[in-house]
């Protein structure tokens, strides 16, 4: 049995991923040895992620549509399917190696899952053969990275499909990765907002929005513009490794930082969005430091308007490069609202009462709303208060 409570009302997905807990003794028993002797097949399983109802795919996932007071139940049948294994030869000069061999410095094998924001960790079991290359067990479909520890580690990242056998190579990380140099334009990284000496500074995601695989970000341990960096470039660079496609760039870790633009050489740039091919990409990100706040109260026939949605959209929302996005709060008790951290620009603010039940993210539904909306011009560092009065749905 699960729970998951006190959750806002809204649309959500749900996903559940298991271990062979009954595998795990005899999987650990030869994480770490040299014979080679097989697993017993019957043991040799994972179980993949599971998006309710019961796909393995996040694309056929059941949105949960919870409103105040709901109550929702959603039962998952888990099916364990045959590991995949992923073969690894140590590279040359790794931290820990011996007479060329890669002593016990195991590389660290995470997930990309969609949703989450970055790779995280998985239960393999990991085994050595007599000629130091490395026995991945445990995997399902889907992407990983694989890199060597230490500061100076190696990483790359590989596609693991089912019934595919495959080595890689740390050394000669795969051709069918775009491995993207990014410099961040207009953000200094040395004001109190930066971060800390531990990574918690500026951060650039690349989320994959098409196909939903996952969040790809530039984090590391250097603080400011934290992320993996190559020793032969300068400090205000890192490296974000991402399978072929299109990605919608945001910055994360330092609330007043916005986007103004992107540029890129070897990749197709347009708004917030950007497209790259496998191989070298350069990709500039210009910000600038001061986002602005709207607060105000929406009544509704004299009265407060309770649980109604403000909305404040951005006057390009229907152009493709827009740099804007849609951004919404619910009304309190007395109507109050407050949205913060925006970006600043042109705006329409709009409170629509029941608007949670409306299809708001369909643009001629909500261009109805907007022609008796208020215009807003947000300026950087902008605290502004507006009444409104709130739109019947």
């Amino acid at each position: 049995m699960y729970e998951l409570a006190n959750l806002s009302p809204g649309g959500y997905r749900l996903s559940v991923r298991a271990h062979p807990w009954y595998a795990e003794a005899t999987q650990q028993s030869g994480a770490s040895g040299t014979d080679g002797s097989p697993l017993d097949p019957s043991l040799d399983v994972a179980y993949p992620p599971t998006w309710f109802p019961g796909g393995s795919e996040v694309v056929t996932a059941e949105t949960i549509v919870l409103h105040a007071g709901d109550t929702r139940q959603a039962d998952f049948h888990l099916v364990p399917i045959p590991s995949i294994h992923l073969k690894i030869a140590p590279p040359t000069g790794a931290s820990g190696a011996v007479n060329g061999r890669q002593g016990q410095a195991f590389p660290i094998v995470e997930e990309i899952t969609p949703g989450a924001n970055g790779p995280r960790a998985v239960s393999v079991a990991t085994r050595r053969d007599p000629q130091g290359e490395f026995d991945v067990g445990g995997l399902t479909p889907g992407l990983y990275q694989v890199r060597t520890p230490g500061q100076e580690g190696r990483s790359t990242m590989v596609d693991v499909t089912a019934n595919s056998v495959r080595t890689l190579n740390l050394d000669a990380p795969g051709s069918d990765i775009a491995r993207l140099t990014v410099h961040v334009d207009g953000f200094a990284g040395d004001t109190e907002e930066s971060g800390d000496r531990r990574g918690r500074g500026l951060r650039v995601s690349l989320i994959d929005t098409d196909t939903q695989r996952g969040t790809f970000s530039s984090v590391g341990d250097e603080g400011g513009f934290a992320g993996r960096r190559r020793s032969k470039t300068p400090a205000t660079d890192r490296i974000i490794e991402v399978p072929p496609g299109r990605y919608e760039v945001v910055l994360q870790g330092v609330p007043n930082i916005y986007l103004i633009g992107i540029t890129a050489k070897g990749a197709e740039a347009s708004g917030r969005y950007v497209t790259v091919p496998a191989g070298e990409t350069t990709l500039t990100v210009h910000v600038a430091n001061g986002r602005a706040n709207v607060s105000g109260v929406a009544t509704l026939d004299g009265k407060p308007a309770v649980g109604a949605m403000a909305l404040l959209v951005p006057i390009t929302i229907e152009e493709p490069d827009s740099i804007g996005f849609l951004r919404q709060d619910q009304t309190n008790t007395d109507g109050s609202f407050d949205i913060e951290n925006v970006i600043p620009g042109q705006y329409i603010l709009v409170v629509i009462d029941g608007g949670w039940q409306i299809n708001w993210g369909d643009r001629s539904t909500l261009r109805r709303y907007l022609t008796r909306g208020i215009p807003l011009e947000l300026k950087p560092s902008a605290s502004v208060k507006q009444n409104v009065v709130a739109q019947a749905p």
